[in-house]
């Protein structure tokens, strides 16, 4: 009686044992990370698949841990793995896809390798930085079939199969590749049972068969997932490489002589579709079932209401028919669906469901708005006040448009305002007690003492002038007795040194010419060439002849050099308060006569004036930022129509400067080269020589302009 007791006990616990092992499981209870270890509790036999994939060179491992429909709240959504040296990070959610259930992705290190085992309710993560321990076998991306297992097989992802007891090498006999719906089989026919390793290189898919023979396979690929499959022999190693574009296993398999890989196209890290449990909507209520045809839509909301025990009103604008078979699902779930499919609104209020269609529901919340917006005004009303706030230091128009803005931002509905009283330097105020303490808030933080700021300008304009001028005069003259006593031959400059003075006689002014007389045969301003310099402060004269011979010489050198320079220092000052434009003006307005087009003439003006105008803004570190527009102007020569010109410096500039700090924001430099020679054509032209028929003037005059700005805060 004992033994049978004692065997019905036995036989229990193992159906307990037996039922529990294949029960899914729903629920994640725990999920504990240490160092490089983790372990995730189920409420339930635990089934899962995975993938890896590479972004932004950071290697991603995703666990999907199937029919998992929630975890414990305690358990974090990000947890940073810093005393791991293979993890760095471990995201887990709820996917959108219930048939996926919960995601945990962990984020690797480099050359970070994994084990996955699973026993029961429990799912272990192994990671090691540098390489697995002899005894673990690493475990590529899968994916496992939901059915319970019926006994205990072999892992179908399992990086190495068991060794087949017959010692007689193996042969590839051939390697296929085909695709069905965007997936691609790879299937490797052996000669007998293969002892392979799958792994998951860089994107490409490596399998290595042990104990391999020579062998020479048919290779075929037909899938555009593949781009080329290489195979290899390294000792009795046969190893084929199958070159991928952004491939991952789906799943391995083998039979007596066959190998199965199953391939689909990568994921990227933007398709994983994590979403938080936060935000995840949980749907509680009593299961119902519908299967209903043409069904009007106002009876299954009252069939759902009744179900969950609520009482419902249903808007005219509901209204049509309806076609859905939903089996066991929560009812609050069934008329979230209707709602979304229907384009309902569904309200709940105490133990009502108010249902409505989306535009119909608009509608009532907006009545319900205004109708709020009313009474909130009227008794806005009652309770308003009026309030006069002076001001300090800011414009009241300033000070009302600002109160405009925060306060009633052009609301219609609104039944305060704000008039802006200048007279009185006040705004006066209308509304309730509790906006006008929000409006003299604002206007103590506005109405400040701005602080004032002191900009001194100095404009320097240097003028040099350098003129040089070298000139030559010379000439003679020649008179002489040819052909007879009553015959004459006379030489000279400008004008001839010959007259008639009657009959022959001698004098002391002259020669005796018998009738002609040489008058002046010795002055020494009768030249052939006259080009003297245009400034003789310098002359240098060279006279040569002789009485009674008739003739003379005459030379003159005249050199000048000028040399000018002149400074003008102008220095405009002004004074303004933070952000307040100020301007200040010095010069002189010049007048120039007009005529018009009937005739009469008319007296006009132009400005020669130096300004200086800015706006100075001081910064929360001290700076002051400028906006600055400096001119210096100054009369010009007259045009050749007699009118007025205006020599203009200008500089407009936006600066930042520390306070004191003295900064040359611009500087113009001017210079001009002229040369002018006066002379004997062709003859002035000529090298050395030609000085003796020209003369020369040299001007170069400069002109520098420099502007030097100093703000300082008082």
């Amino acid at each position: 009686m004992n033994k049978k007791y004692l065997l019905s006990i036995v036989l229990f616990l193992i159906a307990i044992n037996y039922s529990f092992a294949f029960q899914k499981a729903t629920s994640v209870n725990s999920l504990s990370f240490d160092k490089n270890k983790c372990v995730i509790k189920g409420n339930g036999y635990m089934f899962y698949k995975t993938f890896a994939l590479e972004k932004d060179n950071t290697k991603i491992l995703a666990i999907d841990i199937l029919g998992i429909k929630s975890y414990n709240p305690a358990i974090p959504s990000l947890i940073l793995a810093n005393d791991s040296n293979a993890v760095s990070l471990i995201k887990l959610a709820l996917h959108n896809d219930k048939n996926i259930g919960l995601r945990v992705v962990f984020y690797l290190k480099d050359n970070a390798q994994y084990q996955i085992d699973r026993n029961n309710d429990t799912i272990t993560v192994v990671f090691n930085e540098n390489s697995l321990p002899q005894n673990v076998k690493k475990i590529e991306p899968q994916t496992v079939s939901n059915e319970l297992p019926k006994q205990p097989v072999e892992s179908p992802v399992e990086a190495i199969a068991n060794s087949s007891a017959n010692s007689k090498q193996n042969e590839i006999e051939s390697i296929t590749s085909t695709t069905i719906r965007n997936k691609t089989q790879i299937k490797i026919s052996t000669s007998k049972k293969p002892v392979y390793e799958v792994k998951h290189e860089n994107g490409n898919i490596l399998i290595t068969i042990k104990d391999v023979g020579p062998s020479k396979p048919l290779i075929s690929n037909s899938s555009k997932l593949i781009e080329n499959i290489v195979t290899n022999i390294e000792k009795n190693d046969y190893i084929i490489k199958v070159l991928t574009s952004n491939a991952k296993i789906d799943e391995i398999a083998s039979s007596d002589k066959s190998i199965f890989v199953v391939l689909s196209p990568q994921q990227s890290v933007e398709d994983l579709n994590i979403v938080s449990k936060e935000h995840q909507k949980e749907f509680v209520g009593k299961k119902i079932s519908f299967d209903v045809r043409d069904a009007d839509l106002q009876d299954v909301l009252r069939v759902i209401a009744a179900a969950a025990n609520l009482n419902v009103m249903i808007g005219d604008s509901v209204k049509g028919k309806i076609t859905m078979r939903l089996m066991n699902i929560p009812w609050d779930e069934a008329l979230d669906l209707i709602a979304k499919q229907q384009g309902l609104v569904v309200q709940k209020q105490g133990n009502v469901l108010l249902i409505n269609s989306a535009a119909e529901a608009a509608k009532l919340t907006k009545e319900q708005l205004e109708a709020i917006t009313m009474q909130q005004n009227l008794e806005r009303k009652n309770d308003a006040v009026a309030k006069i706030i002076k001001l300090n230091y800011i414009d009241p128009d300033y000070a009302k448009n600002i109160i405009d803005s925060l306060v009633y931002n052009k609301q219609k509905e609104s039944i305060g305002f704000v008039v802006a009283d200048k007279v009185n330097n006040s705004i006066i105020c209308y509304d309730t007690k509790q906006n006008i303490q929000k409006i003299e808030n604002i206007v103590k933080a506005i109405d400040v003492k701005k602080r004032e700021i002191e900009i001194s300008a100095k404009i320097v304009i240097v003028s040099k002038g350098y003129e040089r001028d070298l000139g030559i005069q010379w000439g003679g003259n020649y008179a002489q007795k040819v052909f007879g006593q009553n015959s004459y031959l006379a030489i000279g400059g400008s004008s001839l040194p010959l007259s008639v003075s009657g009959s022959g006689s001698t004098s002391a002014a002259g020669i005796n010419t018998g009738g002609f007389s040489v008058n002046n045969a010795f002055a020494n301003s009768n030249y052939i060439v006259n080009t003297p310099a245009a400034h003789q402060f310098g002359n240098l004269s060279l006279m040569i002849g002789n009485v009674m011979a008739n003739y003379n010489l005459d030379l003159k050198l005249s050199l000048a050099e000028i040399n000018n320079y002149s400074k003008t220092l102008s220095s405009p000052k002004v004074i303004t308060l933070d952000n307040q434009e100020a301007t200040v003006e010095s010069g002189q307005e010049i007048p120039y006569t007009t005529i018009t087009t009937t005739g009469t003439q008319s007296t006009s003006f132009k400005d020669a004036v130096l300004s200086l105008k800015v706006t100075p803004h001081i910064t929360n570190n001290g700076d002051i930022i400028m906006k600055l527009d400096i001119k210096k102007d100054s009369p010009g020569a007259p045009a050749p129509n007699g009118e007025l010109t205006i020599n203009k410096n200008n500089i407009t500039s936006t600066v930042i400067v520390k306070n004191g700090q003295t900064i040359a924001i611009g500087g113009v430099y001017e210079t001009t080269t002229s040369k002018s020679e006066n002379g004997i054509p062709f003859l002035k032209s000529i090298p050395l020589l030609g000085w003796l028929f020209k003369s020369q003037t040299i001007t170069k005059p400069e002109s520098e302009l420099y502007i030097f700005i100093t703000p300082k805060i008082l």
